[in-house]
């Protein structure tokens, strides 16, 4: 392309993407041979995890939400299953109305979709980002009231409680957001005739402020309280095992009570990180799909309970 057609193209913009990205979605060697089915290889393999996850995390989520949805006449929900039900909520809805759209970027070679679908995945990814990764930290703030002061949790962990809760998360999570919506945009590249949908900030100081809030707020403290919490929990069982008696002449029994603790803070480390390293709906904008929904772990949180029936009391000793 001509210098002069790209300062056309990019007037007013800050940050042209082109020589950060192959907006096409296939390297060279793609668009010359498309050996499966005329997406390329890396397309084609990405399509099928995209099912993958599309197919297992709608079933797992729904059966989720069906299960916790129906409670008995008069029996209020307990917390905890309030927010599994939200984290699965939050997960169903990016499944159903993201990764679908998402996946076209992989199948087709220009955006097709218009506008408003361009500002609105991206939109929801970092809400259902956000949702997910609050969501897990009240759970751990609510396993802190129930263990470490379980004197107060009769007051403190009811169901009002949660569900305002609740919408404090998506408030803020739809609050959060609001900038990834906002500059959001569609771009024509005269050359090829192709459509794009990417992320455009008129200053680029603005979008590294948004960057790092995100990572502050939406990561870093999240990550801290939930370590905080899980800290307090297994130093309250620790002190509770050691005046029993139960862990005299058996030091692996302080490893054995630490180690779920430990787990799940490295899993939602583990699943968190790689969103906030791609900035929250990619760099630039561009389209890069989300790992595994993160309520597969609550499934199995709760499972215990779900087949007992004996509420939170079963799901404090995962």
């Amino acid at each position: 392309m001509e210098p002069e057609a790209i300062a056309i193209l990019f007037l007013n913009q800050s940050e042209p993407p082109w020589g950060e990205f192959n907006l096409s979605g296939l390297s060279e060697e793609e668009q010359d041979t498309k050996p499966l089915f005329g997406i390329g290889i890396e397309n084609f393999l990405t399509l099928i995890v995209f099912g993958v996850i599309f197919a297992l995390g709608v079933l797992g989520n729904s059966l989720v939400i069906t299960v916790l949805a129906r409670s008995k006449p008069g029996k209020p929900r307990s917390t905890t299953n309030i927010f599994i039900l939200n984290l699965s909520i939050a997960d169903l809805a990016y499944l159903l109305f993201c990764i679908p759209f998402q996946s076209t970027v992989y199948v087709l070679p220009t955006w097709v979709l218009g506008a408003f679908i361009c500002k609105f995945i991206h939109y929801f990814f970092t809400v259902s980002m956000l949702v997910s990764i609050f969501t897990l930290s009240a759970m751990s703030v609510d396993r802190y009231v129930a263990i470490v002061h379980s004197r107060r949790a009769s007051v403190l962990r009811v169901s009002r409680n949660a569900l305002l809760g609740v919408g404090l998360i998506w408030a803020l999570s739809i609050a959060m957001a609001s900038p990834v919506a906002h500059h959001q945009r569609l771009f024509h590249r005269d050359a090829s005739n192709q459509t794009f949908c990417w992320e455009q900030w008129p200053n680029p100081r603005h979008k590294k402020v948004y960057v790092v809030c995100t990572f502050v707020f939406g990561y870093l403290l999240p990550l801290l309280l939930i370590s905080f919490c899980y800290a307090k929990i297994s130093g309250s069982q620790l002190w509770s095992t050691a005046c029993s008696g139960k862990a005299a002449g058996a030091p692996g029994w302080f490893v054995y009570l630490l180690r779920p603790q430990v787990r799940l803070i490295a899993a939602s480390t583990g699943c968190t990180s790689p969103l906030q390293a791609n900035g929250g709906c990619g760099k630039g904008g561009q389209h890069i799909p989300r790992p595994a929904p993160l309520s597969a772990a609550p499934i199995g949180l709760e499972r215990r309970t779900v087949a007992s029936g004996r509420g939170d009391r079963t799901n404090l000793r995962t």
